[in-house]
This record gives structure tokens, C-alpha cells and sequence, in this order.
């Protein structure tokens, strides 16, 4: 279970502070489905690189199944990326020298898992994605929506009880989106929880819940059913200072 309490997080730019977050309140449970959305700059990519500890809020807390990871130490930090949480990006984020085999083993090598538990996880996790056929294939003999089923691949090969996807879809056409986005849900409907940044509306209905965020903050919580009549409604003016 993620459980952020007034989570913020600050940049200095040009010497002035950007408040990417601002006081996030939220709760995800586990198994659950969730997608992120707003304009660019809202702070959905700023709050997915937290709940993954890729990066620490500024301030305020976050517990992930009990522990406050926010503080944590990097070593710690490194733990629990490698055993909880998958990423899955808009940019495949492959290495174009290596197999797709090769691509999905690489965490497992870092992890110290035995060579023969590898093979059979590469193998496993491949058949998942539909890619058995292509193991030996490089990045570059493949299609986008191959490459990025082999990116989800690599993202659960540590069967990880996270997965966190920003833009999944946002560089494939629609029929490899549609084939990407049934996978991840697939993935969650055996017990993943799933949180979603996306612009797509066709995307977000599919998810339980909606966040809608704007200048760092949840604006509005939606579930995904009732979204397009949420769309249409007037945009909520900002409370005054």
C-alpha cells in the first residue's frame, strides 16, 4: 500500500523554487488501478519518479507497505526499487547492442539471481509478452510495440509488486497501444497494482480511479467510468489564497 501525506517537492531553477508537488495527499492500495492525468507541468511525472524512489519529496512523508522510504538511504532506496517497483517508459530505455533476451535479463544479473534462474525468468517473461519468437532479436529488428512489450518485460522480470508506466503508449501507433495497455491490465488483473500516467482519456477511463492534477496538486479524483462526463464539465477555478 503506497500512502503519501503532504508530499512536496521543490526545484530551484534560475534561483527561484518551482513547486513541481504541492501537498499530495493520497492513498493506493494495493491492487489497485490508477492513472494520472493533466497538462504538461502538472506534476504526474514528478509524482510517479517519487513512488518509485527515483527520486525523495522535499517534504512530507511516504510509506510504501508500512515503511517510510522518503528518507531512506540510496542503498535502501536501490532495495526496494529492485524488489517492489517496475517501470515501464515512453522511451524503451533498451540497450541496442543486447538480445531482447539479453535487455530483459539485465536486472537479474545486478540482482546476483544464478544464471540458470535467469534464463528460465527471461524465458517466462517473454512467453508473458507474447515475444518468445523474437528472444534473440535486437532493439533495432523490432517494432515499437514489440520493443515496448519487451520493456514490460524487463519491468516485471523482478516480480514486482508495482508497476508504474509513464506514457506507455505515447510513442506507438493505436493498435500496438491498445495491444500494450490490455497487457498491463492483464498484469493487474493477476494482482498488480498498476498507476498509469497518461494524456489519453481513452486510457484513463480504463483505470478504477482518475487523478487529476494541476500545479503540482490532485485537483480531482474520478473514477475512470465517469470520466468523459467529468471532462465535460467546466474545469474547477483554483481556490484564492
Amino acid at each position: 500500500m503506497i500512502e503519501l501525506e503532504r508530499v512536496s517537492k521543490i526545484y530551484t531553477i534560475g534561483g527561484r523554487p518551482l513547486h513541481a508537488l504541492d501537498a499530495v495527499t493520497e492513498n493506493v492500495e494495493t491492487g489497485d488501478y490508477v492513472a494520472l492525468m493533466g497538462p504538461s507541468g502538472s506534476g504526474k511525472s514528478t509524482l510517479l519518479n517519487i513512488l518509485g524512489c527515483l527520486d525523495r519529496p522535499t517534504s512530507g512523508s511516504y510509506h510504501l507497505d508500512g515503511e517510510e522510504v522518503g528518507s531512506l538511504p540510496e542503498a535502501e532506496l536501490s532495495r526496494i526499487r529492485s524488489g517492489k517497483i517496475g517501470f515501464v517508459f515512453q522511451v524503451f530505455h533498451l540497450v541496442p547492442r543486447l538480445s531482447a533476451a539479453e535487455n530483459v535479463g539485465f536486472p537479474m544479473v545486478f540482482a546476483g539471481i544464478p544464471r540458470a534462474e535467469r534464463r528460465e525468468r527471461v524465458a517466462s517473461a517473454l512467453q508473458a509478452v507474447g515475444l518468445a519468437d523474437r528472444a534473440e532479436h535486437r532493439p533495432a529488428e523490432l517494432s515499437g510495440g514489440e520493443r515496448q512489450r519487451v520493456a514490460i518485460a524487463r519491468a516485471t522480470v523482478m516480480r514486482p509488486q508495482i508497476l508504474l508506466a509513464d506514457e506507455p503508449t505515447g510513442n506507438l501507433d493505436s493498435a500496438a497501444g491498445r495491444q500494450v495497455m490490455a497487457l498491463l491490465e492483464d498484469m493487474h488483473a493477476g494482482g498488480l497494482t498498476l498507476v498509469v500516467v497518461t494524456h489519453d482519456p481513452g486510457i484513463a477511463r480504463r483505470a478504477r480511479r482518475v487523478l487529476v492534477m494541476r500545479d503540482g496538486r490532485i485537483v480531482e479524483r474520478i473514477r475512470g467510468a465517469d470520466l468523459n462526463e467529468s471532462l465535460a464539465r467546466p474545469v474547477p477555478a483554483e481556490p484564492s489564497a
